[in-house]
């Protein structure tokens, strides 16, 4: 079963015409997000369709509590704007990654449900459906109805506490330093919104539509397109870092798709990209090439300014970094740079993800000058998503301090890693690895400074 998210902004034509631009720019950036972030769960990119609706497509519902609550975080957070979600596990008689092309079943229910959501008028920011076409349908809408009734008193405050949480990786004492009060004060804010009940419900859903992937694998002979099951247990296990459990389930995966699918159908590319990229965590990289070379040639027929082109291009260039092929891991990185500017401008996640790449390549071969111009070029857009996501700033501006103190500007080097560390403090708990190699990069260049004034005294006496 596929998994087909559509949506559409409560209200729309009421919202004021000086907003309307800033809005869909605020909508393009979460949804660009998602299409970065959970790229591995996806068959059709999310993007609008209409000014006020959007749509995309799943391969694997795993993620998709994680991407609701994105869609909605990430709306209502611009100008109170709500969301109506309609989410249908069911079929498609057309499948294709183009949002536009894909059609069937589970579209037209889809938008059966958004009429039927609309025709209720309801003003909650909290409005989703989900039709798993399961027998447990009926416990999945008392869990929705009992999430849409327990946030439908939450205060302001109390709903940014709350998604505060999931941002801080769970933890009252990071919520406590975001909004500066005590972590007794955000324990009775967290309690009079029924957190622990919240976070259990959306747990259970997560949990569910796991058991169903879970499932459809057991009782494959009575179901369809049993490789998005396979592929979609693969991903939950990646997601854990278990990869070499997830590199059996792609190749089950591959060897179902290779008997339900036609040949060229892009599902193959998606499922070639992951093997090469979850392979490469294994360190099997003669493999993972096999993968990635066989994703490009099925590509050969295909336009090449696509965003997967360029995902795929930037995942052959990672597979060749780890064989220190350094000069044709930049030729790659440099191809898909130039396609997402073309494609999607600067201002987007996969551009900085293109920006990254190529100033990891470059520090591989130690031209630190250079790669900090793409590190700047990547702080540029970092900084204008800081809010929401602090930590790729922090990610940027550390790589940024490291460069400096290989080219022993040290000054420099200290002011880029002091504002890292800051926001990773604010951000990560106390005893994360990234914390800590940050304070460890300052202490060295700490001591660097103060051998280099002990070494001024001396020569001045």
């Amino acid at each position: 079963m596929y998994c087909v998210v559509m949506g559409d902004i409560f209200n729309s034509r009421q919202i004021e015409n000086n907003y309307i631009k800033e809005i869909n720019n605020e909508i393009e950036n979460t949804l660009n997000y998602i299409n970065s972030i959970f790229k591995g769960s996806i068959l059709a990119d999310f993007g609008l369709v209409r000014g006020d609706a959007f749509e995309g497509v799943l391969l694997t519902q795993f993620q998709l509590p994680n991407i609701l609550n994105e869609i909605i975080k990430g709306f209502y957070r611009q100008k109170n704007t709500i969301v109506r979600l309609s989410i249908v596990i069911g079929e498609l008689t057309i499948v294709s990654t183009d949002r536009n092309k894909a059609n069937g079943p589970a579209f037209h229910i889809a938008s059966d449900k958004l009429l039927e959501m609309k025709s209720k008028k309801n003003e909650h920011w909290f409005q989703v459906s989900i039709d798993t076409n399961s027998f447990a349908q009926p416990l999945i809408d008392s869990m929705l109805n009992m999430l849409s009734v327990i946030t439908e008193s939450w205060t302001d405050r109390q709903r940014e506490m709350v998604w505060a949480m999931s941002e801080l990786s769970e933890q009252q004492s990071l919520v406590s330093k975001r909004f500066n009060i005590s972590t007794s004060a955000v324990n009775k804010h967290l309690k009079a919104a029924k957190y622990n009940v919240y976070y259990e419900a959306w747990k259970n859903i997560e949990t569910f539509l796991n058991n169903l992937e879970e499932l459809s694998i057991s009782d494959s002979r009575h179901n369809e397109h049993v490789f998005l099951a396979y592929y979609g247990v693969a991903q939950r296990k990646n997601n854990m870092h278990d990869y070499k459990e997830a590199y059996k389930l792609l190749i089950k995966a591959l060897e179902e798709a290779n008997k339900e699918l036609e040949k060229d159908d892009p599902q193959f590319i998606i499922i070639y990209n992951s093997l090469a990229e979850t392979l490469i965590e294994i360190g099997k990289y003669d493999e993972a090439y096999k993968y990635i070379t066989e994703s490009l040639e099925r590509q050969e027929e295909l336009p090449k300014s696509t965003i997967n082109y360029a995902r795929t291009l930037n995942i052959l260039g990672n597979l060749l970094l780890e064989k220190e092929d350094i000069l044709n891991a930049e030729i790659n990185f440099r191809k898909a740079l130039d396609i997402a500017l073309n494609l999607v401008g600067k201002s987007h996640f996969l551009t900085s993800a293109c920006y990254n790449n190529l100033a990891i390549a470059l520090r591989h071969k130690e031209e630190y000058k250079e790669a900090i111009n793409y590190y700047f070029m990547d702080l540029e857009f970092s900084r204008m998503h800081v809010n929401r996501y602090p930590i790729n700033l922090a990610d940027v501006l550390y790589n940024i301090a490291f460069c400096y103190s290989e080219m022993h500007k040290i000054t420099k080097a200290l002011k880029y890693a002091n504002e890292a560390l800051i926001i990773y403090q604010d951000n990560l708990p106390p005893k994360h690895e990234y914390i800590s190699s940050t304070v460890d990069l300052i202490e060295h260049l700490k001591q660097i400074e103060h051998l280099k004034q002990m070494e001024k005294k001396k020569n001045d006496n």
